[in-house]
């Protein structure tokens, strides 16, 4: 895909993705685009290519997000045990 230009649905074809996740994607300008008339867009398939490889370069590292998940749950629920032990004292220590 060099100079190609695609549509929105065979842009989201091609990533397998829904026409309104493309659409969204021009507006925040994550996907380059141009616009013909009022309403058709159309995207260059090397900005597509490029697009994809970028995505694969900055993925995070998802196998970390359970577990940070997991430790910011626990230090919330930890921080809101010890405020419901002081308000509790408090109410009923008079």
């Amino acid at each position: 895909m060099d100079t190609e230009l695609l549509t929105v649905s065979q842009t989201a074809q091609y990533l397998q993705l829904s026409e309104k996740t493309i659409r969204r994607m021009i507006g925040n300008g994550s996907l380059p685009a141009s616009k013909l008339g009022n309403r058709t867009w159309r995207i260059r398939a090397c900005d597509v290519d490029e697009y994809v490889s970028n995505s694969c370069q900055n993925k995070p590292a998802y196998h970390l997000i359970p577990l940070f998940s997991a430790y910011s749950l626990l230090l919330l629920l930890l921080n809101f045990s010890t405020f419901l032990q002081k308000e509790y004292r408090k109410q009923y220590s008079k």
